[in-house]
């Protein structure tokens, strides 16, 4: 827990699809302006070099103003819908001490915070517009709930323009390895008699196209960032950090572990909302599996050769080969009968069982102590029973245990 807040504060994941982190920004001074005496177009432009690890709170803000001037600006919209999810990061730095100051090493991470260069997005980090102490397990949980609506957006922004077309220009002083990447594309020998001269087009290099194909890309992947955000934050973890505190090193058996859990935790429902979105999410994704394999042959005519998507955002091709072949076929209509209801699968000891594997998203408990083991071994490793057999409708026949240990 003390790496995911260090994780948070000090990195935010806030290039996690443009760029990384780690990355060095260029020394050559590079002047950006953006103010309201400029048009929507000139903002947009603006935004768009500004969209870079450092500098992603000021090209939302660039994209922002460029949609007060004109709200049916695509191009800003669609980064606007983009950057979203990293603005709910906005003053964490400052509003997580307190959960530091209690479970970390505050003076550790205060100096860490003070030798970080002075770029923007450090005073974004560090300056709420609000003061929202995080004191808990859940004020960290909080923000990925907020993380996971933003990415809600974004996909729906989306499904409301699948067939958006835009250039979007890379900032060529943090891409200037897939912009030179890209330039072999991009260039060409001009032949004029006995001369001849290599033209490079920089600007054509440094531009990247996004159709339909590149959104489904993108809406599938924050599908998978809100399979992944949810996860942390469905059930309240208020307690957590106590109870790894309460015990590490001792060699307590599973019951004990348990006992401590319960006793510790929280883990009533926390964000009902993302759980109830699972089902809808699986399918959209099932849907997308469908759509690249209808037009597999357009996306990927060469599937044995060069995959590239020449001047696409989404270069790798190789993700559109899909094919149709029975086994595939097969494989997706389990898949998509599973999403749909309960399925029949096989136990250890040769019998089949029924599995709803959807029932605990599509009506989630109200906390995951209803789903905690009612009974244990005597050595306190297997689970006998659960209070809920089902474990929350999932094992339609009530046989959890037996299915989990094995039928052991």
């Amino acid at each position: 827990m003390k790496n995911m807040i260090k994780t948070i504060v000090m990195c935010s994941a806030l290039a996690a699809t443009l760029s990384a982190c780690s990355e060095t920004p260029q020394k050559e001074k590079v002047i950006v302006e953006i103010n309201n005496t400029k048009s929507s177009e000139e903002l947009t432009e603006a935004g768009e070099q500004l969209v870079a690890p450092y500098t992603l709170n000021l090209a939302y803000r660039a994209f922002e103003m460029a949609l007060e001037k004109n709200p049916n600006d695509m191009k800003a919209l669609f980064y606007q819908k983009f950057l979203k999810r990293f603005m709910v990061l906005r003053g964490v730095g400052t509003n997580v001490k307190p959960i530091v100051q209690k479970y970390g090493n505050i003076s550790q991470y205060e100096n860490e915070v003070k030798k970080a260069p002075a770029y923007p997005i450090k005073k974004f980090l560090m300056t709420p517009e609000k003061s929202a102490p995080i004191k808990s397990e859940s004020g960290i949980q909080n923000i990925f709930i907020e993380y996971r609506k933003a990415l809600v957006e974004f996909r729906q922004f989306i499904a409301h323009n699948p067939d958006l077309t835009l250039d979007l220009r890379m900032n060529p002083y943090v891409f200037q390895a897939q912009i030179n990447d890209r330039l072999e594309q991009n260039c060409v020998i001009v032949e004029d008699g006995e001369n001849s001269k290599y033209e490079c087009d920089l600007d054509g290099a440094a531009t990247v196209r996004l159709n339909i194909a590149d959104l489904m890309v993108l809406k599938q992947e924050a599908a998978a960032e809100i399979l992944y955000v949810t996860l942390y934050a469905s059930y309240n973890l208020d307690g957590f950090i106590d109870y790894a505190k309460a015990i590490e090193g001792k060699g307590v058996t599973a019951q004990q572990a348990t006992d401590v859990i319960l006793e510790k935790v929280n883990l009533s429902v926390l964000d009902k909302e993302g759980l109830k979105s699972i089902k809808s999410i699986a399918t959209d994704m099932l849907v997308a599996v469908k759509w690249v394999q209808k037009y597999s042959d357009k996306l990927c005519p060469n599937p044995a050769g060069d995959t590239r998507r020449k001047g696409h955002l989404i270069e790798n091709g190789s993700i559109f080969c899909v094919r149709h072949n029975a086994e595939f076929d097969n494989e997706m209509a389990k898949i998509e009968q599973a999403i749909n209801g309960a399925i029949t699968v096989n136990v250890a000891d040769g019998s089949t069982t029924s599995i709803d594997a959807m029932a605990f998203f599509n009506n989630p408990v109200s906390s995951l102590k209803q789903l905690a083991p009612a009974k244990w071994s005597t050595d306190g490793q297997s689970v006998e029973s659960f209070q809920d057999n089902t474990m929350g409708g999932v094992f339609v026949n009530g046989d959890a245990v037996k299915v989990l240990n094995g039928n052991k």
